[in-house]
């Protein structure tokens, strides 16, 4: 037992210490007072300034179709980062201060740029702006004070010309505290937007403008615009062709405000309360001169109003939050998912936090059992749920599976946060789901402890669709040994070329999956010699929006995201 716990203690602090072992290809690292810029496995130069390791390497980094920069530190920017075209920034969960009067980061017609993992703190100005920019990824970042939070759109300045970016993505963000936006964009077709969270923005938690074909997933936002027109979810100037799922709205100025012209919008399900405008009014849905909008379900406490052709808010005007279907719950101090250890079905598996990768592992069925107090079962083990071990009490002990019986150690309630999100709290004893010593590291303990308020003990719940939807496990990307081109994309006429180098002859399969993971379309090409070809597709009738084209063969898979217009 004691060589499990050493092991076990050494692979921690391995883990923890990693940053520091690992040098990568490209790289920004500290060392006492100096940073230090790496390019090509080369270390460059040296410098007691962050701001200019970081612009020298960022860079310098080769223009090839990967260009990875991994920021090691944390550090002062006393000036905007320009972005190259093909940057990929990979932080590392560092803050970064923002000490002078511009942007956080600036891009200007340069596409294909990607930032991961990163606060930016101390903001007076927009953290992150992009114009005129297409195929953008941002995940899992945190934007703190300043004005607008992240801006993406189609041009520099008005006036607003006819001109379009493509394929934008921004998951798992967190805006507070913000004297205007959390998240806008103008211009854009083709977005995919989960977990955001907005919380006491000046003005929209998010505002998406002339924003058409696209996904949104949960939209978490309070006090943003208190007393004001704006709203938590805001669609204005002719948005369209936007799939939204779950928006949480509380104290806003407006809960979700559709208008101008906006068509074919639909929010699957609202939890609005407590909203109301500048003039005292109780605006908390508002869907006004748009067509073919609707909220299918959910609640709103402050005034519904829907007008317009085939627009319609299908929800109650009293709400009281149940939950009752199955989910991913994610911890939002790490952007990581609840999952049930080694997809364990057996009484006193682990329940830990992973990399959120959205297999059954990752799911769980939440019931009511008791008025407010829930069940929650993973899928993989139906006849279990979630028990605090051994019926303590105490801080610390650990959350498992074990056989449902009922007992209060297995109930919990889920109470709204005052970061946004949700506390679990255990019914025998008041304590909060907690990840332990508040890790961002796979594998580390969900346990409880005394309800603190600390982001550790705030989770996120995305509600899934349905059991048919495949596991997202099972579209990951594989290591290939061909070539992929796809064009063009977007995607005109249902048609698309691929131009596969395939080393030896093979068996193709194509595959298209809606962002929610449902099979649409699926055909096999048969066996295809080795060398270079192309083949063309023609799908079926296929709505506007993003998708993932898969293509299987037997020296592996290749996934590209494709937008159809």
């Amino acid at each position: 037992m004691k060589k499990l716990v050493l092991s076990v203690l050494f692979l921690l602090i391995g883990a923890i210490f990693a940053n520091d072992l690992l040098a990568y290809t490209n790289e920004v690292r500290q060392s006492g007072d100096t940073y230090i810029w790496r390019i090509n496995d080369v270390d460059q130069g040296s410098t007691t300034s962050f701001t200019e390791a970081v612009q020298n390497a960022v860079w310098s980094v080769p223009p090839i179709d990967y260009r990875e920069l991994h920021i090691l530190c944390s550090g002062t920017l006393t000036e905007t980062i320009g972005l190259p075209y093909g940057i990929k920034l990979y932080c590392h969960n560092n803050t970064f201060t923002i000490d002078h009067g511009g942007y956080g980061f600036y891009g200007k017609g340069v596409n294909e740029v990607q930032i991961h993992d990163v606060t930016l703190s101390n903001l007076t100005n927009m953290g992150i702006r992009m114009t005129r920019c297409s195929n953008l990824v941002f995940d899992n970042i945190t934007l703190l004070s300043g004005f607008i939070g992240m801006r993406i759109d189609s041009h520099e300045s008005r006036p607003y010309e006819d001109f379009w970016v493509y394929n934008v993505t921004v998951t798992n963000c967190r805006f507070e505290n913000l004297g205007s936006h959390g998240l806008e964009t103008y211009g854009v077709d083709g977005c995919n937007i989960q977990n955001i969270v907005a919380l006491n923005c000046g003005e929209c938690g998010v505002l998406l403008n002339k924003t058409i074909n696209g996904t949104v997933g949960t939209v978490d936002a309070y006090r943003c615009c208190v007393g004001g027109g704006y709203a938590g979810l805001r669609l204005a100037n002719s948005c369209s062709n936007l799939a939204i799922d779950q928006l949480y709205a509380r104290e806003c100025g407006r809960g979700f405000f559709v208008t101008s012209g906006s068509n074919n919008c639909h929010l699957n399900y609202c939890y609005v309360v407590d909203c109301v405008d500048y003039w005292g009014e109780g605006r908390g849905v508002w869907l006004e001169n748009v067509a073919y909008c609707s909220v299918e379900s959910g609640c709103c406490n402050t005034g519904i109003t829907a007008w317009g052709e085939g627009t319609y808010a299908n929800i109650d005007s009293t709400c009281m939050e149940l939950f009752n279907g199955t989910y991913n719950i994610i911890a939002q101090h790490s952007g990581k998912a609840i999952a049930t250890s080694g997809f364990g079905t057996t009484n006193g598996t682990s329940i830990i936090q992973w990399s959120n990768t959205g297999d059954d592992a990752q799911r769980y069925i939440i019931t009511p059992v008791d008025g407010e107090w829930h069940r929650i079962t993973p899928v993989i083990a139906t006849d279990q749920a979630l028990d605090v071990t051994g019926v303590s009490t105490a801080n610390s002990a650990h959350i498992i599976t074990w056989a449902y019986h009922g007992g209060y150690n297995q109930q919990f309630k889920f109470q709204r946060a005052s970061t946004g999100g949700w506390n679990i709290i255990v019914r025998h004893s008041g304590k909060c789901l907690d990840v332990e010593f508040a890790s961002s590291l796979d594998g580390a303990n969900i346990i409880q402890y005394d309800c603190t308020g600390n982001l550790n003990q705030v989770f996120s719940l995305t509600r899934l669709k349905s059991a048919s939807i495949q596991s997202k496990e099972a579209m990951k990307e594989v290591a290939s040994d061909f070539k992929l081109d796809v064009y063009p994309n977007p995607v005109t006429d249902n048609k698309i070329q691929l131009s596969m180098e395939i080393p030896e002859a093979s068996e193709v399969q194509v595959k298209l999956y809606s962002v929610q993971g449902q099979l649409l379309f699926n055909r096999s090409l048969g066996v295809v010699e080795a060398g270079n070809t192309e083949q063309t597709i023609q799908f079926n009738e296929t709505a506007k929006g993003i998708y993932t084209l898969r293509v299987e063969t037997t020296q592996g898979v290749e996934t590209r995201n494709v937008i159809f217009k």
